[in-house]
């Protein structure tokens, strides 16, 4: 497309199936590119599966790539107010780089991209989850119901280089993804959710890497729901590798909320070189929350965060801590909770071994104050 201003009509509501298509601006440039105008009455792509015999969508792939677009303003009474996908067996593969998605609102679902995939269900066991690539891009002052700039119940998603600033959710979540994530290099400021969580991983056997990416300034207004603990990343399920790392500043949440399913366990985090800074809230964990799960940490720092219980880290009926090479500093008591610094109970097996530890000195009284009633193997060097 031609750089320049396009308004609504004939740029918009395409209906897009078993196709390979290109849409980007001339330039290629995000700054001078193509702005598309969706005027708050309409959205841009659906792509839905016709009724078909299963045999014949099967073969069917669609591929979109969009490329330095500016699309605002988009909307939809339902889901999708920029991207709707919606498809049984078709495979997508979804490719954004260099794009801004901004001021686009959704009623119910996703502002943004809403890809659900459904299972047929006289298929049993077929899986053809969607590629998605996101590059480059800024999500900036969408506003949803739930999940504000992505959902996507199934897929491979990249995530890379990528801004997610001044969303708003009313309910639950910034981003909510049901299959296997990386994400790299991104920032997450200034976002609200109304209760939950911003960024929600829900599956049982996946990978999830998040890698050199900030979460800053984010706030979660109502932390009374009981349906999740707020948190900022609420993973269930999903082995999670965080690296590089910092999560400061952010408001009512625990950083990260990790969860097995009660009946196998399963699920893990791991953090390495990360930071955890100034996070507050009336909440068990502001920095970790750890629930039926691994949790091992390593070269990581914990500074002045402060929560209702284990204020730079709260485990719960987990399977195994480990913490090593860590700094844990300054964890000041809000005014609901007695103010442990890390709060630990019915651990399985433990292991600690070079720390640096500077609380004040009724903190180091509490740091471990639960600990005496935990199964661990304890190894303290």
């Amino acid at each position: 497309m031609a750089d320049g201003y396009y308004r609504s009509y004939l740029n918009s509501a395409m209906s897009l199936f078993d196709i390979n298509i290109t849409i980007e601006s001339q330039s290629k440039s995000i700054e001078s590119g193509v702005t598309i105008d969706l005027e708050g009455i309409v959205n841009f792509i659906t792509l839905v599966e016709p009724a078909w015999s299963p045999d014949k969508l099967k073969h069917l792939n669609t591929s979109i790539h969009l490329e330095g677009l500016n699309i605002i303003n988009g909307y939809t009474p339902m889901d999708g107010g920029v991207i709707y996908v919606k498809v049984f067996f078709t495979k997508l593969y979804l490719t954004l780089v260099d794009c801004v998605f901004k001021n686009n609102t959704a009623v119910s679902s996703a502002a943004v991209l809403h890809i659900r995939i459904d299972y047929h269900s006289t298929v049993i066991g077929y899986d053809n989850p969607p590629v998605i690539n996101i590059d480059g891009c800024r999500f900036l002052g969408n506003s949803a119901n739930e999940f504000t700039v992505l959902y996507s119940n199934n897929g491979n998603a990249t995530i890379s280089n990528s801004i997610f600033q001044d969303n708003y959710t009313s309910r639950n979540g910034i981003v909510f993804t049901g299959g296997r994530v990386q994400m790299f290099q991104c920032l997450f400021f200034n976002n609200t959710a109304n209760q939950m969580t911003l960024f929600l991983l829900k599956n049982m056997l996946d990978t999830v890497r998040i890698d050199g990416t900030e979460f800053i300034g984010n706030t979660i207004q109502n932390t009374k729901v009981p349906t999740i603990t707020p948190s900022i990343i609420a993973a269930i399920g999903a082995q999670i590798q965080f690296s590089n790392c910092l999560f400061e500043s952010n408001v009512n949440a625990s950083q990260v909320f990790q969860s097995g399913y009660q009946a196998v366990k399963k699920g893990s985090s791991t953090f390495d070189n990360c930071t955890f800074s100034n996070n507050r809230g009336d909440i068990k964990g502001a920095g970790i929350y750890s629930l039926l799960t691994k949790l091992i940490i390593q070269h990581s720092t914990f500074n002045n965060n402060s929560g209702y219980l284990g204020s730079h880290i709260y485990a719960f009926d987990t399977k195994e801590v480990s913490i090593s090479n860590s700094s844990f500093t300054n964890s000041p008591p809000n005014t609901f909770g007695s103010g442990q610094s890390i709060y630990l109970f019915n651990i399985k097996n433990m292991n600690v071994s070079n720390l640096i530890t500077r609380f004040r000195r009724r903190q180091r009284r509490k740091a471990y104050k639960s600990m005496i009633d935990s199964e661990y193997d304890y190894n303290d060097n």
